[in-house]
């Protein structure tokens, strides 16, 4: 894990990032914990992540020096594996709910499960037809929930069969940036551009 300090500065159309310092601290030997994906922050210095392939859900403890930002040191606590994950590259929390969903790029889903005991919860992503067609090991890899819970983003690793050719070292690829919405947490996601 790197540990930055990041420090902004106010520009004309928003704020800007620069990070000034990058250190390594190590991360426990823990097993099946390699690979870890997405990642959410729960509350003070606690996160929940996931490892794909094997899609266990993480418990991350990263204290940080408040005044510097820079990430002390790394506890790792196993929570679950979710029923039906396949390959989960994403992870976002609902601020709902308490829940987290999953996207995974395999089975070309976004699904609502507990993180605490890895039951899949009722509500699933409908994926568009406009989604549809992913390559393979290529689907969403990515996913976030605004803070009141409202609106939801994924993106595509690569571009869609329908979209153009994968990136090479040499030249890139259209990825497809989804956002998806809702009127409360009851109600289903719906694709809004």
């Amino acid at each position: 894990l790197a540990a930055a300090c990041a420090l902004s500065g106010f520009a004309g159309e928003g704020f800007r990032w620069r990070i000034d310092e990058v250190n390594e601290i190590m991360r426990p030997d823990v097993a099946e914990s390699a690979n870890l994906g997405g990642i959410a922050w729960v509350s003070n210095d606690t996160y929940i992540a996931v490892t794909d392939w094997n899609s266990v859900i993480w418990e991350l403890t990263l204290p940080h020096n408040p005044k510097t930002g820079r990430i002390l040191s790394c506890e790792l606590k196993r929570l679950c594996s979710p029923v039906m994950a396949v390959d989960v590259e994403a992870l976002a929390l609902d601020p709902m709910n308490g829940s987290v969903w999953l996207a995974d790029e395999r089975a070309a889903t976004i699904r609502q499960y507990s993180y605490v005991s890895g039951k899949a919860l009722a509500g699933n992503v409908d994926i568009p037809a406009s989604l549809k067609g992913f390559r393979r090991d290529s689907g969403f890899e990515s996913l976030s929930i605004s803070a009141d819970g409202l609106s939801m983003w994924t993106c595509t690793e690569e571009a869609l069969k329908s979209d153009g050719s994968r990136a090479t070292r040499k030249v890139g690829t259209d990825v497809r940036l989804t956002q998806l919405r809702r009127k409360s947490a009851k109600e289903a996601w719906k694709m809004s551009g």
